[in-house]
């Protein structure tokens, strides 16, 4: 029955931005969906705020998944718009799309209204320290969002600022993807700082960052003292390979927290 269909997924099928019209009277009509997938479809912003209109419309879907579609910041505008009054919407996925720090942006104010979004995806964006600003600073009165993903993307040290500074004041946020990006020491400083004054946040992923020795030691030092992180990942390219005191300091720490993960390249 129509009525029973809980999870729909329809990725990779070319569905385009006139198609989505009909499947939104479809996601309308069944009061049980809770999951949608619509990944890699060519969905432009005018899909992405057909979408929207079914976000406003809904009250039972849980996960909505957009990734590698065509969706700019207008679309991201109109989704965050729908998120401001949505209830029920839990996960939003928009890896792949380019909707840069102005989409960012919108989110980022959608998150001081909504009180039920606990995952938001955003990597390969175009979001850059500006948007991820904006991000960080919503996220220190929103007590609802847990998940947040920025990998791949063009964040530097003001975006590791930013968010080391949400840490020592966030209390629900627990998985924090900054991975693949541009943030040095002078960010990891910030991040490893927050970290010492954190106790929710569960994992931390920072590979391929061009961070060094001086941040490598300040999160050596954060991770001797904080009890809450279950996984850790770095790159550690940037640090010499005769820093073998550094090193052998970081690896305490990481024995510490028994299930962090160090990644030497």
């Amino acid at each position: 029955k129509r009525e029973s269909l809980r999870w729909l997924q329809l990725d990779h099928n070319g569905i385009g931005d006139v198609a989505v019209e009909s499947l939104v009277g479809v996601v309308c009509a069944n009061e049980a969906l809770q999951s949608l997938d619509l990944d890699s479809n060519e969905i432009g912003d005018a899909g992405a705020s057909t979408l929207a209109e079914a976000l406003r419309a809904t009250a039972t879907l849980r996960e909505l998944s957009l990734n590698c579609n065509l969706i700019c910041a207008e679309g991201a505008k109109q989704l965050a718009k729908a998120l401001h009054t949505n209830k029920s919407l839990q996960a939003l996925h928009l890896q792949g799309n380019s909707i840069g720090d102005e989409g960012a942006g919108a989110l980022a104010d959608m998150l001081g209204f909504n009180h039920s979004l606990k995952t938001l995806s955003l990597q390969s964006s175009c979001v850059g320290d500006g948007g991820a600003s904006l991000l960080a600073n919503s996220l220190e009165k929103n007590k609802c969002l847990q998940e947040l993903s920025l990998g791949c993307n063009h964040l530097g040290d003001a975006a590791g600022r930013a968010f080391g500074g949400l840490l020592c004041k966030n209390k629900v946020l627990n998985e924090l993807r900054l991975d693949h990006n541009h943030i040095g020491d002078v960010g990891a400083i910030s991040l490893a700082e927050g970290l010492c004054s954190n106790d929710v946040l569960q994992e931390l992923w920072l590979i391929e960052n061009p961070i060094g020795t001086v941040g490598i030691a300040r999160f050596s030092t954060a991770l001797k003292t904080n009890h809450t992180i279950q996984h850790f990942a770095i790159t550690a390219s940037k640090v010499e390979v005769q820093d073998k005191e550094l090193m052998k300091s970081l690896h305490k720490s990481l024995v510490v927290r028994r299930a962090c993960e160090a990644v030497r390249r």
